[in-house]
């Protein structure tokens, strides 16, 4: 047996050494041997398949894809978080769809596997993110520019497609904001079991949140690294807090060395041709990374990053307090107002009280967002946006940004700021039930012109020689 173990072993040799001189290993045969690799391992086509295109013998195809293995042009490693996947549920897209008509609705069906929330919270976006980068990465082609916001969703995203998009050539990647966290990346320790378990219920307090900054630049490095090796791939990288210190500064910072320039302009009109965004809600009980800042201000202060923004902030969560609002939300971390849903909205919600509350509200997001580097609103118009946002913690925020792209894009004649959105069945079905109660509300047509009169308000380029333009 040992006999013919060794003489299988050195046929195989001997075989590998005849194709070694035969192709003589070169450049040009190194760019053939990757070449078969990703047809093999990324494009997922068969030996035969391969042979067919590339015009070699399936025995070359087999020798090339053993030495790629081998020679560790191919490595391999397991993420089970690839594996979470939920179910499309298509007669909730249609509903979106037919009252949201101004944007593509992708809604997914996802398991509770967790009692916690934010554990559950987490799950709902890797779920997401993976279901949306597989239909991405059919999108991304050579010479395609690809911008990242900031947060969960939009890392997660950048993470499952440099698992699976083919590393085309010319591919500019772009992030759209500055950074928030100085923290160092930390992995936390394992459990014994898995982190997400259908069958049975596990004590959520056994593992914590990944601590990582999880800022556009981050997503960005991420999503290169499918990239790296092709020819005339450019990753850009902000490398600024996303708070500066005024608004001179942020805007100097952005002249001086970001793709995206002040008042919407792009450096050398290079607009990306897709945006992945996530959306998120300044709630105190949520995940939002500025909402710990509001949960514990003396932890905030011993992050440099963080530290300007909290005089601010502080401001912001006083206004919201008094006037009863819903905390802000955010797109690519540019602030916005959130708007009520209709189920909270009761007969008095026209108080001139309110109404003094929310120009507050803008007033003092607008002064923040003036203050940090990041994206102004026109910088999205036209761009192929996709949103990726779900869960408890962000349903006014969500219902802001749909009724206003659908108002802004069929009554005031903007471009779209969301032309894609990926959120799960439970957030749909929130957004369709309060779709219905403003059709059939009494004063339904009095809230409509209110929403349409907030939408006027919302979504303008917040520079002051802009102030009065909706891009």
């Amino acid at each position: 047996m040992r006999d013919e173990r060794d003489e299988r072993a050195t046929g195989t040799r001997a075989c590998d050494s005849e194709a070694s001189r035969r192709w003589r290993p070169n450049k040009e045969w190194s760019a053939e041997l990757a070449d078969v690799a990703t047809r093999r391992f990324v494009d997922e086509l068969t030996v035969p398949e391969i042979a067919k295109k590339t015009g070699k013998t399936q025995a070359e195809v087999r020798r090339m894809i053993r030495q790629a293995t081998r020679w560790g042009v191919v490595s391999f490693s397991i993420d089970e978080r690839l594996a979470y996947r939920g179910r499309p549920v298509k007669n909730l897209e249609k509903e979106l769809n037919e009252n949201f008509g101004t944007t593509a609705m992708n809604v997914v069906e996802v398991d509770r596997v967790s009692s916690n929330s934010f554990t559950q919270d987490n799950y709902v976006h890797t779920v997401l993110a993976n279901m949306a980068a597989l239909e991405i990465k059919g999108r991304i082609e050579a010479e395609t520019h690809i911008a990242l916001g900031g947060g969960r969703a939009a890392y997660e995203t950048a993470r499952a497609l440099s698992r699976m998009v083919r590393p085309y050539s010319d591919v500019q990647i772009t992030p759209l904001c500055g950074r928030i966290r100085t923290h160092s990346w930390q992995n936390p320790a394992l459990p014994k079991k898995p982190i997400f378990r259908r069958a049975q219920d596990r004590n959520d307090t056994e593992i914590t949140s990944l601590r990582r900054p999880l800022d556009a630049d981050d997503a960005a490095v991420k999503l290169f690294s499918a990239f790296e090796y092709a020819s005339g791939t450019r990753v850009n990288q902000v490398s600024h807090p996303l708070f500066a210190e005024t608004n001179l500064e942020a805007e100097r910072h952005m002249t001086n060395h970001c793709p995206f320039l002040p008042r919407g302009q792009w450096r050398g009109n290079e607009k990306p041709q897709l945006a992945i965004l996530g959306v998120g809600q300044m709630d105190p009980n949520g995940d939002h990374r500025l909402a710990e800042a509001i949960r514990d201000p003396n932890k905030a202060h011993e992050d440099l990053y963080l530290d300007k923004a909290i005089p601010a902030l502080t401001k912001v969560i006083e206004i919201v307090k008094t006037g009863s609002l819903p905390y802000p939300g955010d797109l690519s971390n540019r602030l916005f107002p959130a708007l009520f849903l209709p189920e909270e909205i009761n007969s008095q919600f026209k108080e001139r009280s309110t109404e003094q509350s929310y120009e507050s509200l803008v007033d003092q997001l607008e002064e923040m967002n003036r203050r940090m580097v990041v994206i102004d609103w026109g910088h999205l118009r036209g761009v192929k946006t996709v949103v990726i946002a779900g869960g408890e913690f962000k349903r006014q925020a969500l219902w802001t940004l749909l009724l206003t792209n659908l108002i802004g894009y069929t009554e005031l004649g903007r471009e779209r700021l969301v032309y894609e959105l990926w959120t799960d069945a439970e957030t749909a079905k929130s957004l369709l039930r309060n779709w219905a109660l403003l059709e059939s509300r009494v004063d339904g047509h009095e809230l409509w012109d209110w929403y349409v009169e907030m939408s006027k308000k919302l979504f303008v380029m917040t520079s002051k020689a802009m102030k009065s333009v909706a891009c």
